[in-house]
């Protein structure tokens, strides 16, 4: 299993001077305990990530972690959030989280992830925008709890995990010019959604326990079924009828994610038929 003496393994062997920052040389005792700690917060939450970043290279694997950590710690702000009185206290939270990734991005940093986040930026030239983009898209889970359509969802993946896709280019890298790069981008973006996709499918039982639905009313209505059915998780004992609800898998043909999935063109998904019987 890889641990956090891996990542650390290589890191500043051409550094010895250390790593700079905008305010001057970062010590290298401080950068390699700083990427030991993205690795544990990977390794506690991220297993099988953990385990495809043994093939990256060494300082790509600790860029990848440096935003992976950057990411949870958005996202455990969000998560953490209850009632209406919680909701106001992760917002401000996540606002001054925000802030800090800002002043750490254009100054310095007293906190180890944000200052493996501003190595990781200069490193690999990671666009801020993309940053800002998931920043934003977490956000919208502590004001959104449903999506009335498939757009309101795409939208919604779109800001919390294609924007992971274009940090990953940057860190990856691309070969070719600038063409290849904007296409790269391109694809990662429309990557991240079929991922995101693909999270709200596992974990439908997980996100109604608090209190969210990114299953789209308009293909809900279609089959049957309401938002209701799904946080009381009574769809679940509908059994047919709610196996018959696949309108994400179906919408994935359609996505920008559908050619890097089948090797060519969208394929026509078949119409959405309802179940013939509901119980």
């Amino acid at each position: 299993m890889l641990t956090a003496r891996d990542v650390a393994r290589g890191l500043g062997r051409r550094r010895t001077r250390g790593t700079l920052s905008a305010t001057g040389p970062v010590p290298l005792q401080m950068s390699a305990s700083d990427a030991r700690i993205c690795a544990r917060i990977v390794l506690a939450h991220a297993r099988t990530f953990a385990l495809a970043s043994r093939l990256l290279p060494p300082e790509k694997r600790r860029g990848a972690f440096a935003v992976y950590a950057f990411c949870r710690i958005a996202d455990d702000i969000v998560d953490r959030a209850g009632g209406a009185g919680q909701l106001s206290e992760a917002e401000r939270e996540l606002d001054a989280y925000g802030a800090e990734v800002r002043r750490a991005l254009d100054d310095a940093s007293s906190r180890p992830v944000l200052r493996e986040l501003s190595w990781a930026v200069r490193r690999f030239a990671i666009p801020r925008s993309a940053l800002e983009e998931l920043l934003r898209g977490v956000a919208v889970d502590l004001r959104v709890a449903q999506y009335d359509t498939w757009s309101d969802a795409e939208r919604y993946c779109t800001g919390v995990a294609s924007s992971v896709g274009e940090m990953c280019v940057a860190i990856f890298g691309v070969i070719g010019g600038d063409p290849e790069h904007q296409e790269a981008v391109r694809q990662a973006r429309a990557l991240g959604i079929a991922m995101q996709l693909t999270n709200i499918l596992r974990d439908v039982g997980e996100d109604a326990e608090r209190g969210r639905c990114y299953l789209p009313v308009e293909d809900l209505d279609r089959f049957g079924f309401s938002v209701d059915d799904v946080l009381t998780k009574r769809a679940r004992r509908m059994g047919s009828s709610w196996q018959s609800l696949n309108c994400i898998g179906r919408r994935c043909r359609h996505t920008p994610c559908s050619p890097l999935m089948h090797g060519g063109a969208p394929s026509p998904a078949p119409p959405d038929t309802p179940p013939s019987s509901m119980p």
